[in-house]
Formats: C-alpha cells, structure tokens, sequence
C-alpha cells in the first residue's frame, strides 16, 4: 500500500511538473537513473521513485513503522532489513491516533492523506477512516464532502499534479 505525499521536485525530463502530496524539500533527482525505487537517505520511511517522463515521486511506507529496503524493493518491518533502517522507530506524530473522544459527529481531515478522512458517529466512539473516490478527488475540512483540488484551500490544492 503506498500513500501520497504532496511536494514540487522536478529533474530534467519534468520541469516544473508537481509531484503528488506535501512539501518537501529535496536535492534528489532522477536525472541519470534508471526508472526504479530509491531510498531516501533521510528517512527510512520514504523512498524515491523514478518513471521515465514523470516528475520524481517521494512516496511513504505504509503508517505503523515499516521502512523501505532498497535490497527486495518494497516497505518492511525496520526488523526484517538490514543496514541504519534496522534500527528506525515510529517518529511520535506517527504513532498519535485519531480519535473521535470530545468530538461531534461528522467528517474530519486525515492530516496525512489529502484523499482520506475519517468520520465521527454516535455510535462508535472509533473512527471510521474513508477515502475519497478514485480520481484525484480531496477531503474538503469546510464543506465536509470530497471535491475536486482546486476547489479547495491549503496544501491540498495541488494534488494529483
């Protein structure tokens, strides 16, 4: 499972072309590489990914701890890799639950996904946790429904560029 992060890189074959999900400064580029996954040397949680005529993609691991083992090219618990990501542990905003404790009914954003949410009801003090649907659509916080990125203000306005 690979969530989206929304940033702006670009390298030779996509100038100016955004990325998909949150800002992050980066000096990587693919310019030179085969199309492939690559760790980030920053954090073991994300990798690169390069696509001929594509921008550079920074992808996280799946939430909960996994970290990216550039040997079998996939996320793994920090426990099955060897190298520095053996020893990588969940930063403490990772492992922060959402919770629907003191909260009313309705929709809320999931601070990591801008096409996730979760959903309060009176009959579950758990969240459900929805996504949008397919297509590129974003959690709109205002009008609580998913609607396209453009529509919306913050850092979600440029997703799926």
């Amino acid at each position: 499972m690979h969530l989206l992060i929304k940033e702006v890189l670009t390298d030779d074959t996509s100038a100016n072309v955004p990325a998909h999900d949150v800002p992050v400064p980066s000096t990587f580029t693919c310019t030179g590489k085969q199309p492939g996954m690559y760790a980030d040397p920053a954090d073991c949680s994300m990798y690169y990914e390069c696509v001929l005529g594509h921008p550079v993609y920074h992808r996280p691991c799946a939430p909960g701890g996994t970290v990216y083992d550039p040997a079998s090219l996939r996320c793994m618990w920090p426990y099955e890799v060897s190298g520095p990501c053996r020893a990588y542990t969940v930063p403490s905003s990772q492992t922060e639950r959402f919770s629907c404790a003191g909260k009313a009914p309705g929709h809320y954003p999931d601070p990591d996904s801008c096409s996730r949410y979760y959903e309060c009801t009176l009959l579950s003090s758990e969240p459900f946790h929805r996504d949008c649907p397919p297509g590129g659509l974003v959690f709109d916080a205002g009008r609580q429904y998913c609607t396209w990125p453009w529509s919306v203000s913050g850092p979600c306005v440029n997703y799926g560029q």
